[in-house]
């Protein structure tokens, strides 16, 4: 990478961070790096463009370094699993690296910023389903979401914690105090055979997706969660009267959500009594969310002009 394509990535996450994605123009990035616009263009076809280098850069050499210990077949498989977790601390501490780091970020659907973080989402997930059935055996494959998300959780919730309270962290100790704990979730859940949080078709073929460089469409997600709604009606321990009563809703709810105009009132309606089943509340709110969000964007004015 040539030093004026260093400059310039420098200045843009430095912008980005400070003033924000909008707010900050091509002319900013150019007056600091004191060349003219245009030579901006010979190595970035637009803002947006910039953007997805700048945040590809600051993880690419964590996942190139975190695959390397994946590899290293001198290390047992728990030690590369703290190693692997170091890493990941150091950069989230000497970065304090996230998505929500950026204000306003080009989040149009038909953009280019969108599939990147899908990609780049799905790879990491990847990464940790390997890393997490490398330590703990193949049979924490039926689990392995499940884990994934309390191993994230943790540490998030560590990094975060210790920036905002301004708290000095050993991090090698940190790492160990992780993986300790994953050694008695992914004990118990194997030794439970606990009933699976997380579907796993959905996050696989979320994994999937992004790594093609897809993104999940609305549809599919609804396809997915509708499944996985009948498949737990199927499961009830109540009369198969109720489950009758249920999936009838279930079809009048398909039905109305398909449609190009659907009646809210009559969606409430239908979730309200479904939520009526404890069991169900779960899948109901998740599915509740992407109705709301399909109703938001459906009375956008771009989809109006459509």
């Amino acid at each position: 990478m040539s030093l004026l394509k260093q400059r310039i990535m420098a200045s843009a996450m430095r912008f980005f961070s400070e003033k924000g994605y909008m707010s900050t123009s091509m002319q900013d990035i150019a007056n600091d790096c004191g060349i003219a616009k245009g030579s901006l263009y010979k190595y970035f076809a637009s803002k947006e463009d910039l953007l997805i280098e700048v945040y590809d850069a600051r993880v690419r050499d964590m996942y190139d370094k975190a695959e390397a210990i994946q590899a290293d077949q001198t290390l047992q498989p728990r030690m590369r699993l703290i190693r692997g977790t170091l890493l990941q601390l150091q950069y989230f501490a000497e970065l304090n690296f996230s998505i929500e780091e950026y204000q306003d970020l080009p989040m149009q659907e038909n953009g280019k910023f969108i599939p990147f973080c899908h990609r780049l989402r799905a790879r990491q997930l990847n990464y940790y389903k390997e890393c997490l059935i490398s330590a703990y055996g193949q049979q924490l494959e039926g689990h392995v979401w499940d884990v994934i998300a309390v191993y994230l959780g943790m540490m998030k919730e560590i990094t975060q914690f210790t920036n905002v309270m301004n708290q000095p962290l050993d991090l090698e100790d940190a790492a160990v105090f992780i993986v300790d704990r994953m050694d008695d979730i992914a004990a118990g859940v194997v030794k439970k055979e606990s009933p699976n949080l997380l579907k796993s078709s959905v996050i696989t073929e979320y994994v999937q997706s992004g790594l093609r460089g897809a993104t999940v469409t609305a549809a599919e997600q609804r396809r997915y969660l509708f499944e996985t709604l009948t498949s737990a009606i199927e499961e009830l321990t109540v009369q198969n009267t109720r489950k009758e009563e249920l999936n009838g809703a279930v079809q009048l709810l398909q039905e109305e959500v398909q449609k190009d105009r659907p009646k809210r009132i009559l969606i409430d309606i239908l979730l309200g009594h479904l939520r009526s089943q404890h069991e169900l509340i779960s899948i109901i709110g998740q599915i509740g969310k992407l109705v709301a969000k399909e109703a938001v964007e459906l009375r956008s004015p771009a989809s109006q002009n459509r």
